[in-house]
């Protein structure tokens, strides 16, 4: 019974990297709207279903650490919360949040003697909103399931990707609004690249910074770098063109975590390795140039922050969809419910001739949404990233690459606190990549006390296989 297993593994650390790799590009290249479901989203999806078996098995094959089975059971309860919308509530249910008290009332008013209500108010919303998780759940497993020496490969192809998105949006710039180049000709282009919301461009270009300051540093004070010389080049060179330019896309939160981001590099780095003579000393200036660079940031946001609380109007949505998401209580609107009802519900001075199209706070969204569930999961993601954090022990070539996936994550969660990066399918799918990458980090620097499950050890081979590669050197 454990042959499948065994194949499964066998053939998933050959060719699992490039099937996950090919599903994020497609994933990222149509994914890039928060409320586009067209054919690009469905194949995506589609084809998520048999890499997420295959990856499932592999991990299974593979034995797996009481940690990477925790973050699978975490994402079950993700996915979970969503699926049980689509059930029917009891009458006795229904009748307790004061929400959905005036909905029957409604209803009744208008004839409907016998409502019967699902969990979610928008039962079709929250199918779709089901089905735009798979991309994410399945580059999730198999990030966790992939050979460690396949990772690096896949974060690089992250910084590929946002690069990608950032040379589609300056093409845009010279491009009329209907051109081809423009994936949602709806707006004006503007540096958007492959997302319908500059935000979301900034946030890209944010994950990509962090993961290149990463793998530079943690080759800096290396006798015999890990990084092919010109890869270190390119990697240079490139993380000075996405500085400035996320500058250009105007998200002053974004750029403001970017920064902060590369200032907490170099102190996740810090493994105990030590170093002499210059290499020690150029770690240190690295260090002394991007505190100064915080501290100018963080007063130049102090700025900008005092002109959203005037002028923007993020904050009083926040604390509104806070006060709905109180009055659906315990159970939520359901996800994907949020435009119909805010518009329905919100008061007098938020009415605008354009509606709100998110809470612009992702945790403010996700409670109105999915209710007390909502927050228990929400709450079990926090704990997986703290207990996924690199620590300074483990094998040091892998470190980088832990840095950046595990920092690449916080800066989303963060970010989500002002916007809502995770409702896109794109950022969603890279987000679930770095996750995925930093707990099989972490899971590689414990002692591995389980084998596979036709019982060889984790690094063993079947017969007529090579050698895997045990450090992130590239080809």
């Amino acid at each position: 019974m454990t042959q499948p297993a065994a194949g499964s593994l066998s053939s998933f650390e050959r060719w699992g990297w490039l099937v996950v790799g090919g599903l994020l590009m497609l994933a990222f290249v149509t994914g890039g709207g928060a409320s586009d479901h067209g054919i690009g989203d469905a194949l995506t999806q589609l084809l998520a279903l048999p890499l997420l078996v295959w990856a499932a098995l592999a991990l299974y094959g593979s034995g797996g650490s009481r940690l990477q089975w925790s973050a699978v059971g975490v994402a079950a309860l993700v996915v979970l919360t969503v699926a049980l919308q689509l059930l029917a509530l009891p009458e006795a249910w229904s009748s307790g949040p004061a929400a959905r008290l005036a909905l029957s009332a409604d209803l009744q008013a208008a004839g409907v003697t016998e409502p019967r209500q699902r969990w979610s108010l928008s039962p079709m919303a929250t199918e779709m909103g089901l089905w735009s998780m798979l991309p994410a759940l399945a580059v999730f497993v198999g990030a966790l399931a992939m050979p460690p020496e396949r990772q690096p490969r896949l974060l690089l192809l992250v910084v590929a990707l946002a690069t990608t998105s950032l040379v589609l949006g300056y093409l845009q710039l010279g491009a009329p609004q209907d051109s081809l180049l423009n994936p949602f000709p709806q707006w004006a282009p503007s540096l958007n690249g492959f997302f319908a919301n500059p935000n979301h461009q900034a946030t890209s270009l944010g994950i990509a910074l962090v993961a290149i300051a990463a793998l530079l540093l943690n080759d800096l004070g290396r006798a015999e770098p890990l990084l092919p010389r010109w890869i270190r080049f390119g990697l240079g060179g490139l993380g000075v063109l996405l500085f400035a330019s996320l500058l250009l896309t105007g998200s002053r939160a974004m750029f403001l975590l970017a920064v902060l981001g590369l200032v907490a590099v170099p102190l996740l780095l810090r493994s105990g390795r030590r170093r002499e003579g210059w290499l020690a000393a150029r770690f240190w200036i690295v260090r002394l140039v991007l505190a100064a660079v915080a501290v100018s940031v963080v007063v130049a946001a102090i700025g900008w922050l005092r002109f959203d609380l005037v002028e923007e109007v993020r904050a009083t949505v926040a604390k509104v969809t806070v006060a709905m998401g109180a009055a659906h209580a315990p159970w939520g609107a359901g996800v994907g419910s949020f435009v119909p009802w805010f518009d329905q519900s919100a008061p007098a001075p938020l009415v605008q001739s354009e509606y709100f199209n998110h809470a612009h706070n992702e945790y403010a969204q996700w409670w109105l949404e999915s209710g007390v569930l909502g927050v228990l999961s929400a709450l079990a993601v926090l704990a997986l990233l703290a207990a996924s954090y690199p620590l300074r022990a483990g094998r040091a070539g892998d470190r980088g690459v832990a840095v950046a996936a595990w920092l690449g994550c916080v800066l989303v969660l963060l970010h989500s606190l002002v916007d809502y990066p995770l409702r896109a399918p794109a950022l969603m799918s890279v987000a679930a990549l770095l996750a995925g990458i930093a707990i099989a980090q972490r899971a590689q620097g414990r002692p591995q006390q389980k084998g596979r499950a036709d019982g060889r050890p984790y690094n063993a081979r079947l017969p007529g296989e090579h050698h895997a590669v045990t450090t992130t050197e590239l080809p």
